[in-house]
């Protein structure tokens, strides 16, 4: 009886024991490694945490066979998960699907291509006290390793100010369309002739196509984007393409940097980036071999880690289950600085004589949940307001593609939450330039 007694105290002290020290791995990792930064996301854990610690104390007072028939159940259901992630991840390779990591890719081709680079967001690399310049684009003339949704990973050779462009776009002397955008624009993950730029310019007879949209922009960026290099080529056009998936909650995080603000409060200010591209190569690429070293730290052990995490069903869980919030806390003042920005963009294209056109993409849960097809999802209604309020032309994909096409999920990567496939990319992009001649031969 004693002995039964020692045996059930000694399986709940293991219990509780194992819960505190999930409770402060989770605190290491929210608080110390990543500096209180992303105290948000770990809230959940801290919770599950509480729940385990709370479970635990319980199991002092609980039977010994009521305990071994709990933690039974608890290692089946966890057994359950781990088979559940591991046909996740077998699916990936059935479908031939490259599971390797952006370095791990880089790595591979490292071997036979020293020009080669991984994509490296502006968001990632922005100005500081120490050193101001704010790059908005990558290191020029190089190889760029990108991301991958499609089974593969997207690479492109960006240009001359580190854009995924062919270099001789800047070349020629009539540019019919200058993009700004983020990822979407950027062309994740598809190769640059299956983004929205590489599509246009296969749709149009003569005159180039510059697409200025990177990885994390959101519309203070891109304002920035077009005050330094709008002016160094006569353009016809400006394709303001609008995510609805995020633009708006980036610009909350850009409204926090003191050089992005620069940009909206000073009209004449400029980092004069087209003469700095070489400042900005050797910048980037310190940052980037840090990256490096701290990748392979984790190259061996990324797998394992991520097995048990769970990374893969938890993704899955992410994006096909949980319900995206339909009415996004953001705040009036965001609207307001939103329609500043727009309203100064129009006021530098009609300075440079350019049409700005704006073009709505709508997002992925648009399309998976019903409840989200309303006019208040992401604010939808507010953000075409402001554009209709400045007389702004819009090319809504929702409206003028979406609703149209007989299946929109087909747009995406194996119909999941991801940007666009080739197809849809393609499709917008004849969409695009559909209402573009709609408007300048009928409107």
């Amino acid at each position: 009886m004693i002995d039964n007694k020692k045996n059930k105290k000694s399986i709940s002290l293991i219990l509780l024991t194992i819960s505190v020290f999930f409770l402060f791995y989770t605190f290491y990792e929210s608080e110390i490694k990543y500096e209180g930064k992303e105290h948000s996301y770990y809230i959940k854990y801290y919770s599950i945490c509480s729940v385990l610690i709370a479970c635990s104390a319980v199991s002092f007072f609980l039977k010994k066979k009521t305990i071994i028939n709990i933690l039974v159940l608890f290692f089946a259901l966890l057994f359950a998960l781990y088979l559940i992630n591991s046909y996740l991840i077998f699916n990936k390779k059935r479908i031939n699907y490259d599971n390797r990591t952006k370095f791990q890719l880089y790595q591979d081709l490292k071997k036979f291509d020293n020009n080669i680079a991984v994509s490296m967001y502006p968001q990632s690399h922005g100005g500081d006290d120490n050193y101001p310049l704010y790059s908005l684009s990558s290191r020029s003339n190089k190889k760029t390793i990108h991301c991958n949704e499609n089974g593969y990973f997207s690479i492109h050779h960006t240009d001359r100010y580190g854009f995924n462009n062919p270099d001789f776009e800047w070349e020629k002397n009539k540019i019919e369309f200058l993009l700004v955008g983020d990822s979407f624009t950027h062309g994740a993950c598809v190769n640059e002739t299956d983004t929205i730029s590489g599509n246009l310019r296969k749709m149009i007879d003569n005159g180039g196509v510059l697409n200025l949209g990177y990885s994390g922009n959101g519309p203070l960026t891109e304002y920035a984007t077009l005050r330094e290099y709008l002016p160094l080529k006569k353009i016809n056009r400006v394709l303001w393409i609008y995510a609805e998936r995020n633009d708006l909650s980036d610009l909350m995080h850009e409204l926090e940097d003191k050089t992005l603000l620069n940009y909206l409060n000073d009209r004449t200010f400029t980092q004069r980036l087209h003469l700095r591209q070489n400042e900005i190569d050797k910048k980037l690429e310190k940052i980037f071999d840090i990256s490096v070293k701290e990748e392979l730290k984790r190259k061996y052990r990324g797998k394992i880690i991520s097995f048990i995490r769970l990374y893969n069903l938890r993704n899955f869980i992410k994006i096909q289950l949980i319900k995206p919030t339909l009415n996004m806390k953001i705040p009036n003042k965001i609207l307001k600085k939103f329609s500043e920005i727009i309203y100064l963009s129009k006021i530098l294209s009609d300075n440079n004589e350019v049409k700005l056109y704006f073009v709505y993409l709508p997002d992925y849960f648009k399309y998976n949940n019903k409840s989200s097809q309303n006019t208040e999802f992401k604010k939808y209604k507010d953000v075409i307001t402001i554009i209709n309020r400045l007389n702004i032309p819009i090319i809504d994909i929702n409206k003028d593609l979406m609703e149209e096409y007989p299946d929109p999920l087909a747009l995406f990567p194996f119909r999941s939450f991801n940007h666009y496939n080739e197809l849809g990319y393609k499709l917008i992009s004849k969409t695009i330039l559909k209402k573009i001649i709609e408007y300048e031969n009928i409107k």
